[in-house]
């Protein structure tokens, strides 16, 4: 997946300054549009998967992998934008959160490999 920019983007975030793009890997800059949601701050980005990992998710042998360097988690929220929304006004409106379905159908004894894209037996 790369990132992609936001049509209502508010800045662009660059690289951290001491990031070795040769030992930690690429670090593209990211477009973000700020919402204000009740006071806070939230950063919105844009992620395109490549086509290989669209195949892979809509056949089912693939998950979306978020990763954040360090050992604190932030508050986060993760989606999925219907790009036809991009010509239509307030496409940031945030929705109440949708109910979701219980973790009790993932297999523990899965995960990803390094692509993210194969399951595998640890």
């Amino acid at each position: 997946m790369h990132p992609i920019k936001h049509p209502d983007e508010t800045r662009v975030m660059q690289p951290p300054a001491d990031w070795d793009e040769e030992t930690m890997g690429e670090c593209e800059p990211l477009s973000i549009a700020d919402v204000d949601h009740n006071g806070s701050n939230i950063m919105f980005s844009l992620w395109q998967p490549t086509p290989d990992e669209i195949t892979a998710l809509v056949a089912g042998n693939a998950s979306i992998q978020f990763g954040i360097y360090g050992t604190q988690h932030p508050v986060i929220c993760v989606g999925v934008m219907d790009m036809s929304l991009l010509e239509q006004p307030a496409m940031l409106e945030i929705p109440a959160a949708p109910p979701h379905e219980p973790l009790d159908a993932v297999d523990p004894t899965k995960s990803l490999n390094s692509d993210g894209l194969e399951p595998h037996d640890d």
